[in-house]
């Protein structure tokens, strides 16, 4: 992920931290990935607790990722960050509170790249 511009030297962020910017379980039947102020998504352990929402609801991939932003910008207001999700049937989703997030997607011949809010996979 890209981070925040000027973070702190030796700083370590989200990205390398299971549960914050990334997790995956075969008990939760998904994987996520966070990008974002890292702070923030380490203090919720945003994609695990996108994972532990597809385990304990069977909600879709699209619908976990949206219920993890929410509790991400109830907590920390807008303009924190973002994941993407992805469940054991192969579905995609993406969530972000922010202005944009880009992201694409590679699947078999299928290719697709979105950036802004309105574009989803």
């Amino acid at each position: 992920t890209g981070g925040l511009w000027l973070k702190a030297p030796f700083r370590v962020g989200d990205s390398a931290i299971p549960g914050g910017g990334l997790y995956a379980s075969d008990r939760s039947g998904g994987a996520a990935s966070a990008t974002g102020i890292g702070e923030r998504i380490m203090k919720i352990a945003l994609c695990k607790e996108a994972c532990d929402f597809l385990a304990r609801t069977g909600a879709s991939a699209q619908e976990a990722a949206d219920h993890a932003i929410s509790v991400l910008t109830e907590r920390f207001g807008g303009e924190t960050g973002g994941l993407i999700v992805v469940d054991r049937r192969g579905g995609i989703g993406a969530a972000f509170d922010t202005r944009g997030m880009g992201r694409g997607l590679a699947r078999g011949m299928e290719s697709r790249v979105a950036v802004w809010r309105t574009e989803t996979f």
